[in-house]
């Protein structure tokens, strides 16, 4: 009885950290896409927590809040994580009940524009930086031999673009990873030993991170049609005005 308690407590637990690491995820990716001028319509995620399709139809978001709320409602589920989910109902049904509050932008032409202008301001700054440095070693060379290397260095661009690139959207790629590795354990996690309330919780959840590694394979796709076109413009830009010495 001891073994099967602590087991219990021990899956509570890991349901709870997995639960957590989930949302960190999805509030990662929106912080990220943000920054790249992408939004998702904040109501995406609330029609998502109901299990619905988007609409402005308030009797159907006023069915799916009730249908969830029943299960999740304190008086109904003490656990600390049906108190958890149930407040986030309450957040999502106060939002959609508001019609002002709909909205869908992302992934257009619009945004594109927006984060590869952000992006060549940022490769440009990272540019101007690499010049002055140029500049100062090249001043202080001993033989136009390491004057020209410098310069070389320098009009090597690709390595630029790689590290102004990385800075931006590393971060993207490594929170891909682990959405990708925490899918998994809760796909394990719905296998193992668990009751009933655990498992509606992992199952909706997982439902959930679904949309969020469909979201992320989306803005994958996004993010690779930008970088082709960036690499074509900066590098016809470096062609252009490639820097050269005399010494």
């Amino acid at each position: 009885m001891l073994k099967l308690r602590l087991g219990s407590r021990i899956a509570k637990a890991r349901l709870s950290s997995m639960l957590k690491e989930s949302r960190r995820l999805e509030r990662e990716s929106s912080k990220f896409l943000e920054s790249l001028g992408i939004e998702e319509a904040p109501s995406a995620s609330y029609f998502k927590l109901l299990g619905i399709r988007p609409t402005e139809d308030q009797k159907r978001i006023r069915a799916a809040y009730v249908s969830k709320i029943r299960k999740y409602h304190p008086d109904v589920n003490s656990s600390e994580l049906a108190q958890e989910t149930a407040k986030e109902l309450n957040e999502a049904y106060h939002f959609l009940s508001k019609k002002s509050n709909f909205s869908v932008s992302m992934f257009t032409p619009q945004t594109a524009d927006k984060a590869k202008k952000a992006f060549i301001d940022a490769y440009l700054e990272e540019r101007k930086d690499d010049l002055q440095r140029l500049e100062k070693d090249v001043a202080n060379s001993k033989d136009s031999f390491t004057a020209e290397a410098y310069v070389g260095n320098f009009n090597a661009w690709e390595k630029r673009f790689r590290k102004v690139w990385n800075s931006r959207f590393g971060r993207f790629y490594k929170l891909q990873r682990s959405t990708s590795k925490l899918k998994k354990r809760m796909e394990r996690a719905v296998e193992g030993r668990m009751d009933r309330e655990e498992r509606s919780i992992l199952k909706e959840n997982a439902s959930s991170l679904e949309d969020l590694v469909s979201l992320q394979r989306d803005a994958e796709r996004f993010i690779s049609s930008i970088r082709k076109e960036l690499e074509a413009s900066i590098g016809d830009m470096e062609s252009k005005s490639k820097a050269s010495v005399r010494y």
